[in-house]
């Protein structure tokens, strides 16, 4: 097997599934989150300021337990999870088939590494390595947004991250808050040179729509698009049985769905989830395992 095909196979299984995991959590009470009948129109800043209210509040926190399952290419998978964050510093993955540990990934604001045990391998590299090879530029930022289920602006320049280019719609019964709007996704798609000037303004080497839906009771995020134009491919990510955790709602499950060159699906469901618990954050690397630099 060759090492990029190693490589790819680490970094979506480590990288994708585990953001996907880390969206979901878990509590002994469970309530479903019901859509409005009637949605009151409101302003983009005043639905960020809901949703960021209801952000939880944390140093570090942990999920023990997390079960994913992945269909892709006809064939389907299934594996446990874990993960443990430390806020602004490290998070780690752990995966296991049945019994048997897989490997483990750890990223930081500047670096990554992932162990593949089967391989008596690691793989070791600078975080934009990970964008590269996801093909979207993200940052450690990011990532612990995902995780910790907080906004994010795609973009990465400060107007952007306060979400004031961004535009807010009612849409499919909920709050729809997008980077762009349809009628310009529309113009953009159609021209090439409005394309390019679309790029050149936010400095983007490829032009990504993100959608972020709202629910008009809770105010918690129940779905997540990221349509990326110039690549012609979508991944979308669905979230449902909200409980309480803290005084705050947060899924218990969510579906991922991307479609591509390739279209898979993930399924995964987490429990046993805690915040500012004592958490040893080593990640200790057997010394016969061969060392792979990724640049």
């Amino acid at each position: 097997m060759t090492v990029l095909k190693i490589t790819r196979r680490v970094v979506f299984r480590f990288v994708w599934v585990g953001i996907i995991a880390t969206l979901l959590f878990s509590c002994k009470s469970t309530e479903k989150v019901t859509t409005a009948k009637k949605i009151r129109h409101m302003s983009c800043g005043r639905i960020l300021k809901n949703v960021s209210e209801n952000e939880p509040s944390y140093e570090t926190m942990a999920v023990k337990r997390v079960a994913v399952s992945v269909e892709a290419q006809g064939k389907s998978h299934s594996f446990r999870a874990s993960y443990r964050i430390k806020r602004d510093s490290v998070i780690q993955i752990n995966a296991q088939k049945a019994t048997i540990p897989v490997g483990k990934l750890e990223i930081t604001p500047d670096t990554f590494r992932a162990v593949y045990y089967i391989d008596k391998e690691y793989y070791e590299g600078a975080l934009n390595y990970l964008s590269k090879r996801l093909g979207m530029d993200i940052g450690f930022d990011m990532f612990e947004a995902i995780f910790t289920n907080q906004l994010f602006s795609f973009r990465n320049d400060p107007k952007d991250r306060d979400f004031r280019d961004f535009h807010c719609i009612i849409d499919d019964g909920m709050y729809r808050i997008s980077s762009m709007k349809d009628r310009k996704l529309r113009k953009v798609i159609r021209k090439e040179e409005k394309l390019e000037r679309y790029r050149n303004r936010y400095d983007e080497e490829h032009l990504i729509r993100q959608d972020i839906y709202v629910d008009p009771n809770r105010f918690v995020i129940r779905k997540l698009v990221f349509n990326d134009i110039d690549y012609n491919r979508t991944m979308s990510l669905d979230f449902s049985h909200f409980e309480m955790i803290d005084g705050r709602w947060f899924p218990e499950e969510i579906q991922l769905n991307y479609q591509g060159e390739e279209n898979y699906q993930v399924k995964v469901k987490l429990n046993r989830i805690s915040f500012d618990q004592p958490e040893s954050f080593n990640f200790k690397i057997p010394s016969k395992y061969k060392q792979i630099l990724l640049k």
